[in-house]
């Protein structure tokens, strides 16, 4: 349940090919092989014989010999993901021990993964500024508390959002720090071009603590009805948390979607950005205590 992968070969070339391989045909009762609607996982799936239907977005769907434990990600995302996208059918490897689903003691902890509730109007399409300015906030008081960049990804379902963050993040005018040997430009550089991106490109990766910026607004609603019509790409976003997992949106937009209110109502209290911010003042105390 995974984003499917981009695929860019044109259909032409995909038709001619599948004639040439005897693999074409119009019959809606012949599997269709063609790349362009079928991933090679689909095709694995469709020749085992040993596996399990899985409801999939109100359809039936055959997964051959199904990997069922989960070890990457701690609650909630895990619960999540498996009410998502999993039918309940995942199992996590620390079942037997409750400790295994909280972060590890030494980890910069902000609290409880939360819906951190920012709403606000939406220019160039998706992009609400109220969120760019929050995430450079809270990325800002890291970085001015504890002398350091923080460890966090910061994900958009989004490319425009992901280029507004980039844009503002990068910009060390935006910082107010008055010494640029404190934070070097190519060190920021760096640091915006591995810690931020859209769900697609983040995919495979993992770290302990990860910002979703949700953007959107009533104007933009349907690019966000868009990102929830599938499980696939907030099971993709939840599933690169480790430890913890914080929304930043508007849950008016967001909240009574399909897959985005599973994590509204489960295990992801709503919580204001300035409740955000004093945990940040907390974690930071400790890391410096530590």
């Amino acid at each position: 349940m995974q984003i499917e992968p981009v695929f860019t070969v044109p259909p032409r070339l995909v038709s001619l090919l599948a004639q040439h391989s005897g693999l074409g045909s119009s019959d809606p009762e012949v599997p269709v092989f063609s790349p362009s609607h079928t991933s090679v996982q689909v095709l694995a799936d469709r020749i085992n014989a040993t596996g399990a239907y899985i409801e999939n977005n109100g359809t039936e769907q055959w997964v051959g010999c199904p990997l069922r434990v989960h070890r990457r990600c701690a609650d909630p995302m895990f619960s999540i993901a498996n009410t998502i996208a999993y039918s309940e059918k995942m199992v996590f490897h620390g079942y037997n021990k409750p400790e295994s689903r909280l972060p590890p003691e030494n980890s910069f902890d902000l609290g409880q993964s939360s819906w951190i509730t920012l709403g606000g109007s939406a220019s160039d399409h998706q992009v609400v500024t109220e969120q760019i300015h929050f995430t450079l906030r809270a990325v800002r008081e890291v970085l001015h508390l504890t002398g350091g960049l923080p460890d966090f990804y910061i994900i958009s379902p989004f490319r425009r959002i992901k280029a507004a963050l980039i844009e503002t993040l990068g910009n060390l005018d935006n910082w107010e720090m008055g010494n640029s040997d404190y934070l070097p430009k190519t060190a920021l550089t760096k640091w915006c071009r591995e810690r931020i991106g859209t769900v697609h490109t983040f995919q495979g990766k993992e770290e302990s603590t990860v910002l979703m910026v949700l953007g959107c607004d009533g104007e933009t609603a349907g690019a966000a009805q868009w990102a929830a019509s599938k499980p696939n790409l907030l099971n993709v976003a939840l599933t690169r948390a480790k430890h913890r997992f914080f929304m930043i949106g508007d849950p008016v937009i967001w909240g009574g979607l399909p897959h985005f209110s599973v994590a509204s109502e489960q295990d992801l209290p709503r919580i204001t950005p300035e409740e955000f911010m004093r945990r940040i003042e907390i974690a930071c105390e400790k890391e410096n205590e530590g």
